[in-house]
């Protein structure tokens, strides 16, 4: 038995020096990582990051990780409920609202959000700084810059965000990038395209709305421009 143990080692060493053996790792040595997914609206279903996406500015969505530590809130107190936001927002930024109140109730363990603790949160959450515009409530890490934020992030089938937990500034960029490809898109045509460029692959109602408001937005802020019923490319 310890002859063919070392001639087996001697057989493998030899394999090595002339390259005829390549390092493989076990299925289950692989970890996976679970994000923080949220179930989209059936009508709403998530495709993941197209293929063509364009390089430089979709990026891959990660999902942050969460430890859960059970705390209630009533015993937090205003500066603890604020610490625990701004851990978040800071690693996941930017940052909607409604996605941050998800992962700090996953933080802190609350299974069902009430509107009486979701009015508490909010009354604390939202003395840190954060933008408001048309709806849309984004906040920042300190080392963002929001005007020069000209990316937007898109996950896969397991961990893309619903749309209503895209910021706007993403869905904004996805808008011009998606414009800016097509050179010019119509009212029917410019909603599907932009889902399709987030990830999804059906235009269900929080799709429609959410986009519709946000080409409001780039139109507006003359990120791209409308003429005779068409969109096109700011310049």
């Amino acid at each position: 038995n310890r002859e063919r143990i070392v001639t087996s080692l001697l057989e493998m060493l030899e394999d090595i020096r002339r390259g005829r053996v390549t390092e493989t790792v076990a299925e289950d040595d692989v970890e996976e990582d679970v994000g923080i997914v949220d179930s989209p609206p059936k009508d709403d279903a998530i495709a993941g990051m197209p293929v063509n996406a364009p390089e430089g500015r979709c990026r891959p969505y990660t999902p942050i990780d969460i430890v859960t530590t059970p705390m209630s809130v009533d015993s937090m107190s205003g500066e603890m409920m604020r610490s625990i936001a701004s851990d978040i927002i800071l690693r996941e930024s930017p940052v909607n609202e409604t996605l941050l109140l998800k992962l700090f109730c996953k933080r802190v363990d609350i299974k069902r959000l009430s509107e009486r603790t979701r009015t508490l949160l909010l009354d604390h959450i939202r003395r840190l700084p954060h933008e408001e515009r048309d709806g849309f409530i984004t906040y920042w890490s300190p080392n963002m810059e929001p005007s020069s934020y000209d990316t937007y992030r898109v996950g896969d089938r397991e961990t893309n965000r619903d749309i209503t937990q895209v910021p706007l500034a993403e869905i904004v960029n996805a808008i011009v990038d998606t414009v800016g490809q097509s050179g010019s898109l119509t009212g029917e045509s410019i909603i599907p395209a932009v889902g399709r460029a987030l990830g999804y692959s059906r235009s269900g109602n929080n799709v429609k709305a959410i986009i519709g408001e946000a080409v409001k937005v780039a139109v507006d802020d003359g990120r791209i421009r409308s003429e005779d019923g068409r969109y096109l490319p700011s310049q």
